[in-house]
């Protein structure tokens, strides 16, 4: 028996009024305590907790029921299982759940179902998502044209322990890479008392974003006036790499020649990402930072490499500072004319000691990228027809 699945699901969609600074600044109450739900990859779901007090509107809420999180944009159609419990949606997500009026006709375990759902036609789902980089799923047309075919008992049976054997392995490399997280992301101590504190400006500078170098103005952009070229970066940690000019614009803020540390500004905002030597611009979205020539030989700094050392040991000291700063700003912007301005850190002068944590902390880093691989090829299989 093939049914349309507007017979079978119901959709919730997501409430804007749920954003990160909201979240951040919610008066939790164990009352009404919801746990807010974002993009259906297992990684970001979980963007923390609200008390609907908070809110103006009760759109978005789904408790005490189980159903399908299905991503809105970014990876756009992934679906991923919700378990009982008291949520709300952003505007980034929507959630299916099977219609009271439809259990008559499936004669199937509402889990069951749900499970061989998500296995059986994600390849179906991401049908109606587009393809390009702001990729976004069409409900309206997946619920106006979506047919499926309704399973047997072993049908079901069969891809459930797909499913579930899936979900362990996704469970297990998520719950490393998150412990690993939690390594990566926590402040360095150190013996303050014998260390010369000093202006963060007093060895650092940064190059300004380009807020011409949106995708639009990318794209339109005339790259056939030098052989040369700038890497433009967005303010992504994943995918950094924005698109390419040339080196000819006096207009554009530039780096070029030199290492770097590119924050992103907006969004995750904080993050740090070393860069090697290389021709640099930033879009609206991120900044780049680099050491001042003259503080080079101060700090122990005599070559390349040590530069390289150094940089990345930035990384690794300010991050979590610069996180907790953008986590208390009023829209979640990275202040940075504020911090160049006004924060000191210490004199830390290139030894030993310091490139054995770079190295340590970058194997680790290897570790998590090797894990994040596997998880990648997970959801790619998940993409695809498991069973025929």
């Amino acid at each position: 028996m093939i049914l349309p699945v507007s017979k079978i699901f119901d959709c919730i969609s997501g409430n804007s009024e749920i954003t990160e600074n909201n979240i951040y600044n919610s008066v939790i109450s164990d009352i009404d305590k919801y746990t807010v739900l974002s993009s259906a990859l297992d990684e970001d779901t979980q963007m923390g907790m609200i008390s609907l007090s908070e809110i103006d509107t009760e759109k978005g809420i789904f408790e005490d029921n189980i159903g399908i999180l299905v991503s809105r944009n970014g990876k756009a159609g992934q679906m991923s299982f919700i378990e009982k419990g008291k949520y709300i949606i952003n505007d980034h997500a929507y959630i299916l759940t099977i219609k009271e009026d439809a259990y008559d006709v499936l004669r199937l375990g509402k889990v069951d179902f749900i499970k061989w759902f998500i296995i059986k036609h994600q390849p179906l789902v991401n049908q109606y998502s587009t393809k390009n980089d702001n990729a976004t799923w069409n409900k309206t047309s997946f619920f106006k044209f979506a047919q499926i075919e309704i399973p047997t008992k072993s049908e079901i049976k069969s891809y459930c322990k797909i499913f579930d054997k899936l979900q362990k392995f996704k469970n297990g490399i998520s719950s490393q890479i998150k412990l690993i997280d939690n390594v990566l992301i926590k402040k360095l101590t150190y013996e303050s008392k014998s260390i010369e504190h000093i202006k963060i400006n007093q060895i650092l500078d940064y190059i300004s974003r380009n807020d011409i170098l949106s995708e639009e103005g990318l794209y339109n952009y005339d790259r056939t006036k030098s052989k040369k070229s700038i890497k433009v970066l967005s303010g992504s940690i994943d995918n950094i790499y924005y698109g390419e000019i040339s080196d000819t614009d006096n207009d554009i803020h530039t780096l070029k020649n030199s290492q770097c540390l590119h924050i992103v500004t907006r969004g995750k905002s904080g993050r740090l990402t070393y860069l090697p030597k290389g021709n640099y611009a930033t879009n609206t979205n991120a900044f780049l930072i680099y050491l001042i020539h003259v503080s080079k030989n101060d700090l122990g700094i005599k070559n390349e490499i040590d530069e390289e050392y150094y940089l990345k040991f930035l990384k690794i000291y300010l991050e979590p500072t610069f996180i907790e700063i953008s986590s208390k700003s009023d829209v979640g912007v990275f202040p940075l004319t504020n911090v160049f301005d006004n924060m000191e850190l210490p004199k830390f002068v290139l030894n030993n000691e310091i490139k054995s944590v770079v190295d340590k902390y970058y194997k680790i880093l290897e570790i998590k990228k090797m894990l994040e691989i596997q998880l990648s090829k997970v959801y790619q299989l998940e993409e695809k027809e498991i069973l025929n």
